[in-house]
Parts: C-alpha cells; structure tokens; sequence
C-alpha cells in the first residue's frame, strides 16, 4: 500500500513540473491560412469531332481561359489561333472551330487565366484530334445530268474558288470559279465523255472542302416489242401479248425483260385473231415466227355478219421530248388480192403509213414524238388501195424503240 502511494506522488510532482511548458507551447504556436499560387488547370479536356469541325470541352477552374489551336502535332506554331474566353460559367466550357482542314491533325490547348496579380495563370492542358473529310456538295439529281454534262450544286454558305475534275486516264482540269458560281452554289461541268467515271473536288484554296463521283448518262436504245394475236400456250422472250380482249397492258417490258413504265391501252378493239402471217423474215428485224404468224384482224366491209371497220390503241407515258420510231409489221402468207392496211399515227403531229400486207415480210416504220401528254396514237383501218372482199386489215407485231439517258 505505501508504495502505490509513493507512484502517485511521483507522478504529480512531474505533471506539477512540466504543466508551465506545455502551457507555454500551447500560447506560443499561431494558425495562418495558406491559399494556392496559381490558378488549376483545366481539366477532363476533350473533343468531339463533326466532319471538318470539332468542339472542345473541360470541367471550369476558372472563369477566364485562353485556347490556343494549330494545325500540326503540339507544336503550336503552324496557322495557330489564340482565343480568349471571359466570363465563363461552369455550363458554358466550350469552344467550337469551324472551317478546319478535312483528315488533318490539330493541337489544341487551354489554361486558366488568374484575375488576381498575385497568382499565376495555369499551367496549359494539351490534346490533339483528327478532323473527318468535309463534304459540301450536293448529291446530283437525274435531272441534272447529260450524256456530256453534270450540274454540281454546294453549299452556298461555304468559301470557295476552284473545282478539279479528274478521271482514269484523263488529265485533270482544274476549273476556276467565278463570283456569280460561287454565289449560286453551282457550275456546269461540260466536256464529259459518255460512261466515264469522274472524281470532282471542291477547293477553298488548297483546302479540300467536299468530293463527289459523277458519271455522265450514256445513250442506251431501248426496244419495246409489242405481239398483236400473242401467244397463250408459248409466249415469246422479252415481248408484250396483246390478244383480242386486251383492253390494257401496264408496264411494258423492254426487249431484254426490264419494266419500262410505259402502258399500252387498246380504245378501240380489233375484230378477231388470226394465224395466217408470214415467217422466216428477216433475222436482223428481230421478230420470230411465233410472233409473225399471229395477228389482230378488221374489216370495214360486213364479212359473215360481222364488220369491224377501225381499230385503236395508244402507248402512254411517253416522253414529249423523245423522238420514237414505230416498226409496224402488218402481213398476210397467203392472201393476194390488195389488203392495204392504214395506220395513223397521232403524237405531237398526225401521219399516215400505207401497206398492203399480202405476202408481205417488210414492216414499215417512221419516227414520231409523242403529244404534249405523252400519248402515241396509232388508229388502223383499211387503205384506199383495199380491194378485198370485206377490205380486211391486219396487224401482226409493233416495235417501238427510243434512245434513253442511263445515268
């Protein structure tokens, strides 16, 4: 028991004896409020890049910064912009650039601007990015191509000064534009050959600032074979059957099976189908005997009872500015009286061709441009050479063929 005593005096006398200097320690130390020298930098610095524009973008620090932007690898020397941001709010760190070179590396950095003398701007915060190829050409409308032209058409807002043209085995043509292009956002280029595929580039300068391909419309002949009588159990290859109660064919294929748009409608009908046409014509006419041999027949005088003295039919949605031409084969193997055959046909303008098809192998034709409304006439009745009994008329097979634009 006494020496417990004797441990807790001991421990009193020294916290009796050091309590002054602890006291003295406590009063002498004084608390001072530190703040930083100089502004942080920006930081979560990105872009976001829209073809030949990007924005750049950074979590605030500040609410001044200065950017810098160039157009090489954090150099900062080469067509370097300095642009200087003030009040901005921590919703508003942005900074868009327009009108940058197509596929091409820039540098851009950005620092924190002090409004305080006595701290430092930031340190800089640097990234690069690669702009994507600029396009301000228009896509070109069917319209506005030719079998040795396209009209290009732009963006009009954009700056620019020339167009080079170039192709496989071409010399490229650089074409300077004038002020009234520019402004209409368009030129013609003229000089094309048929077929041949161009490559036109649109320059501000020597900044690219759109590229399109563009082939010139090469004139293809289209052939449409129409069968009058046709052919129920064999039809024949890439050709249109009209039989005697056809009233209207829509979309009429063309000679090697693709749809035209073109419509036959026959208004006024024959009387009857007959076998009796000739074969073995001409290879180079393109009509084979299953073709020839059939047909529609009329006649203007009655023949056991009946009389059929006109018939009629019309292509339609033609092309008024296209000229036509009409192969019309009208022929009989065995007849040999006078069977003379008129057609009328009516486009723009009216025409009459004559035939008189008794052991007849050669069609007729002539070239015709359509009315206004894209319709083509043919009206068929006997000729005033017709000397049969009942003044028969017939119709075997019509080939109507036009140059179109393939684009």
């Amino acid at each position: 028991m006494k020496r417990i005593r004797y441990k807790l005096i001991r421990i009193l006398a020294v916290m009796l004896f050091t309590m002054p200097t602890m006291i003295s320690c406590i009063e002498d130390y004084t608390y001072t409020e530190e703040f930083p020298n100089q502004m942080f930098r920006p930081f979560l610095l990105q872009t976001s890049v829209n073809g030949n524009e990007a924005t750049l973008s950074w979590k605030a620090t500040g609410t001044s910064y200065v950017i810098e932007l160039s157009h090489d690898s954090l150099n900062f020397t080469n067509e370097l912009q300095v642009i200087q941001l003030d009040n901005v709010d921590k919703y508003s760190c942005y900074c868009n650039f327009k009108d940058l070179w197509s596929n091409s590396l820039y540098s851009a950095r950005i620092k924190a601007v002090s409004a305080d003398s006595n701290i430092k701007d930031s340190e800089y915060n640097e990234i690069t990015f690669v702009t994507g190829a600029e396009n301000i050409f228009y896509s070109i409308k069917d319209e506005d191509i030719t079998n040795n032209s396209a009209l290009l058409k732009w963006n009009s807002a954009k700056n620019v000064s020339k167009i080079v043209v170039s192709a496989v085995g071409v010399a490229d043509r650089s074409i300077t534009l004038s002020a009234s292009e520019i402004s209409e956002g368009q030129k013609l280029i003229d000089g094309l050959s048929a077929g041949v595929v161009y490559t036109c580039k649109i320059y501000l300068g020597e900044m690219l600032r759109g590229t399109i391909t563009v082939s010139s419309a090469k004139l293809v002949l289209k052939t449409i074979n129409v069968n009058f009588g046709g052919n129920a159990t064999t039809p024949s290859l890439n050709w249109n059957d009209v039989f005697i109660n056809t009233e209207n064919l829509t979309g009429l294929i063309d000679s090697v099976g693709n749809t035209t748009g073109i419509d036959l409608n026959v208004y006024d009908a024959f009387r009857a189908a007959s076998t009796s046409g000739p074969s073995g014509l001409d290879p180079a006419l393109g009509i084979p005997d299953e073709v020839s041999k059939s047909g529609l027949f009329g006649n203007v005088l009655t023949y056991n009872g009946i009389i059929e003295p006109t018939a009629g039919f019309q292509f339609k949605n033609l092309d008024p500015k296209l000229e036509y031409t009409l192969i019309i084969l009208s022929g009989h193997a065995t007849a040999t009286d006078n069977r003379e055959g008129m057609f009328t046909i009516t486009g723009a303008s009216s025409n009459v061709l004559t035939v008189n098809p008794s052991q007849n192998k050669t069609p007729i034709l002539g070239k015709f441009y359509p009315a206004s409304d894209g319709t083509l006439k043919i009206d068929v009745t006997a000729g005033p050479n017709n000397n049969s009994v009942a003044k028969f008329y017939f119709l075997n097979a019509v080939k109507l063929s036009y140059y179109t634009l393939e684009k």
